[in-house]
């Protein structure tokens, strides 16, 4: 993966999601390119690096890594690009939204997100409980990551 690369799925990402305060990453070549550098200050987004050799300084995208390492990807055998990218994509809808999740009180996303629309709307719990919740962002096309 290049920083071009970083660049266009976050640009997704803030386009789906709205803009972060800050984006924590490790110091890989990908993120500390100019180009993402570039585009970090153009749009206000702090750089925040872990310390090299620090990977529990980001628990839990590392927690995450390696239950899509354990669960997905040693699972399967792989003939393209586009199987991967179906893999992935059924991995991630069933981790966000099926799966309870031990930080939710064993819950599953869906059930949280549905309790925060009826509590309030339109608050900015419901707004950031995903994009499941704004139908005219979710995207089903397989083809266009």
């Amino acid at each position: 993966m290049t920083a071009r690369d970083v660049v266009r799925a976050l640009d997704e990402a803030v386009r789906r999601h709205g803009k972060p305060r800050h984006l924590r990453s490790d110091n890989g070549g990908e993120f500390i390119a100019g180009v993402l550098q570039r585009w970090l200050e153009q749009r206000g987004i702090v750089a925040r690096f872990i310390e090299p050799g620090s990977p529990w300084q980001n628990g839990v995208n590392e927690s995450f890594n390696g239950r899509f390492r354990d669960e997905c990807l040693n699972r399967e055998l792989l003939d393209s690009a586009l199987e991967a990218q179906v893999i992935a994509r059924a991995f991630r809808d069933e981790y966000n939204d099926i799966r309870p999740h031990s930080s939710l009180d064993y819950r599953a996303p869906s059930e949280v997100r549905a309790e925060l629309l009826k509590q309030a709307p339109g608050s900015g719990q419901a707004r950031q409980a995903g994009p499941s919740l704004r139908p005219e962002l979710a995207s089903t096309d397989i083809t266009n990551p």
